[in-house]
């Protein structure tokens, strides 16, 4: 079974026209991921999952640097962080 993984609206239009995605889970979302996973998205690309980290601190986020202060300041509330890398799948 394929899983569904979903992305804020306003960032779709931008998403959607990657190869590769780097996305920042949490909560109930934590560990849900897994490498070799396919998982579709909201604009029906299928991705598969090629990497994933878990962090304990947003400082130890490998792409901080890149985080806007909203990201930072929302993800920093979770205890349980994890950064997944996707590509895009051609079966």
């Amino acid at each position: 079974m394929i899983k569904k993984i979903n992305f804020p609206a306003e960032e779709i239009a931008e998403l959607k026209n990657k190869n590769q995605l780097v996305t920042t889970r949490v909560s109930q979302e934590y560990n849900r991921y897994h490498i070799g996973e396919i998982l579709q998205s909201p604009w029906k690309q299928r991705y598969i999952v090629i990497n994933t980290q878990k962090i304990k601190h947003i400082q130890d986020h490998p792409y901080y640097a890149e985080l806007t202060k909203e990201q930072i300041k929302l993800i920093s509330k979770y205890k349980r962080i994890n950064v997944i890398t996707l590509k895009k799948y051609l079966p």
